[in-house]
């Protein structure tokens, strides 16, 4: 099988998804105009692809570091 190298914002949120935190294609639209998402790049004017790296750099950059008890937040 070969391997995508570029994710449509509904199959981004799906990844991410099923790999790391619930994530909705919304959010990551709201994203793409606020900023605070995984990068991404634009094909033509309004379609945008995200690659693989993109999206596990952005997601593990949201998960904490191990924590030893609750009060080490």
């Amino acid at each position: 099988m070969i391997e995508k190298n570029y994710f449509t914002r509904n199959e981004a949120a799906k990844y991410i998804t099923e790999r790391f935190f619930p994530c909705a294609t919304t959010t990551l639209a709201k994203f793409v105009t606020v900023g605070g998402g995984p990068l991404y790049k634009k094909v033509g004017n309004k379609r945008v692809i995200y690659t693989k790296i993109d999206l596990n750099n952005w997601a593990e950059s949201k998960i904490s570091g191990p924590l030893a008890n609750s009060s080490h937040q």
